[in-house]
């Protein structure tokens, strides 16, 4: 339930505050209630009902969607869905649902040369990746595949594009460690050991076979040759 989570989120929070003091007496410094973490809870949707339970209410300055708990609790809760659409909320909008987040995605591959928004980009591709291994994905996680997609086929389209103009064998390399590594967690000697083969298939042709297949597929596939 929403408010057991907000309850365990405070609980957190007080025990670390806690640490904190007790730390500060045995070193003997004085501890400001402004050195204090402040807690910052993100939440897709929240009911009138629950933010008034909460005491949670909106502050002069601030946008919608950003409700602040009594002082004392130095904790706010921001409602996703409520936040204006602006370039300042838009990396909190891509962690909301449904249309919030598409919505938020494609403004994500509309920017031009913003600094953060190929990290952002590889973030999400490797959502999708993971999304992709799994069975059994709930509601939310299928809804937040579905919106993943564009940005998937988008990726793998500027890696196939980049390695057809490169056309270099270090940076096909390089670009091919960086796939098995998204696709597998990591690196290791018995992916390293099939990279050749893997290097004489067309950009295409291996980025395909990588993300259609298993760990366990490409190593019977190569190994035997």
């Amino acid at each position: 339930a929403p408010a057991a989570e907000i309850c365990a989120c405070l609980n957190k929070l007080l025990l670390l505050q806690a640490h904190q003091r007790r730390e500060a007496k045995r070193q003997k410094r004085k501890l400001l209630d402004t050195d204090l973490p402040y807690l910052w809870i993100l939440v897709p949707t929240a009911s009138p009902r629950l933010l008034t339970s909460c005491r949670a209410e909106s502050q002069a300055g601030w946008p919608k969607g950003v409700y602040f708990l009594p002082p004392v609790l130095r904790t706010a809760i921001v409602v996703i869905h409520q936040l204006p659409t602006h370039p300042d909320t838009l990396w909190l909008r891509l962690l909301g649902r449904g249309t919030v987040q598409k919505t938020a995605i494609a403004e994500l591959m509309a920017l031009a040369n913003h600094p953060l928004q190929r990290q952002a980009l590889a973030a999400l591709v490797q959502l999708q990746i993971t999304l992709q291994r799994r069975h059994n994905l709930n509601r939310v996680e299928q809804e937040i595949a579905m919106n993943l997609s564009p940005v998937y086929e988008q990726w793998l389209e500027e890696t196939l594009e980049q390695g057809r103009q490169e056309g270099r064998q270090e940076a096909q390399r390089v670009d091919l460690e960086a796939l098995l590594t998204a696709k597998f967690d990591r690196l290791d000697q018995a992916l390293v050991s099939i990279i050749p083969q893997l290097m004489a298939m067309s950009p295409s042709d291996r980025a395909r076979l990588i993300l259609q297949s298993s760990r366990q597929d490409l190593l019977d596939r190569f190994q035997g040759e």
